[in-house]
């Protein structure tokens, strides 16, 4: 075990997309949606390497045996990587799990929906009111700064149009964090 509960899901014939993580959705036989990340691939770090959809469900930590899943790929975060110790795969995963939760909520029209305003390489629908969400690391270098901008832009610009997400608790500060996980992905 990686330390993360993930339904392990073999796979028979399809259309197979490129092996790598996800951001998905999980939909249950009872109705409910859960956010996650999958592992679509063969694991390579684990022998003998088997072809697996492995996805991990955000906030959810109930036994799925024998229950019937439906799982949507929604965003490729990156493709299939080995890891040289259990430990790096595992710290890995929270990144993982972390920036797909990030890129969920940018995505997201009744949370972050940056998509309203920016552009976002694989966004659907994007604005043009603000700037392309590109290069991010290198355009904002300092998290606090990319931190303040989201959570209140008119602190540095009082004319600004973006909403002040933490100050109307559109977003939690924990919710911001995520977001700018994937941000500097991108």
């Amino acid at each position: 075990t990686i330390g993360y509960p993930t339904a392990n899901i073999e796979l028979g014939p399809y259309l197979r997309p490129k092996f790598g993580i996800y951001a998905v959705t999980g939909h249950l036989a009872d109705g409910r949606v859960l956010k996650g990340a999958a592992n679509l691939g063969v694991r390579p770090s684990f022998d003998p390497p088997k072809e697996l959809l492995e996805p991990f469900f955000f906030d959810f930590a109930e036994d799925l045996y024998g229950q019937e899943i439906e799982v949507a790929l929604h965003h490729f975060l990156r493709p299939e990587a080995k890891f040289d110790s259990l430990g790096a795969l595992t710290a890995q995963g929270a990144t993982a799990e972390r920036v797909a939760a990030g890129k969920s909520l940018t995505m997201e029209r009744g949370k972050g929906n940056c998509l309203a305003c920016h552009r976002i390489e694989d966004g659907e629908l994007p604005g043009t009111i603000g700037p392309p969400l590109v290069a991010m690391k290198v355009r904002v270098p300092e998290r606090a700064a990319l931190r303040e901008q989201i959570c209140d832009a008119t602190i540095r610009n009082p004319q600004s149009r973006m909403p002040p997400f933490c100050r109307h608790r559109i977003l939690a500060e924990s919710e911001v964090e995520l977001i700018i996980d994937y941000l500097y992905t991108l």
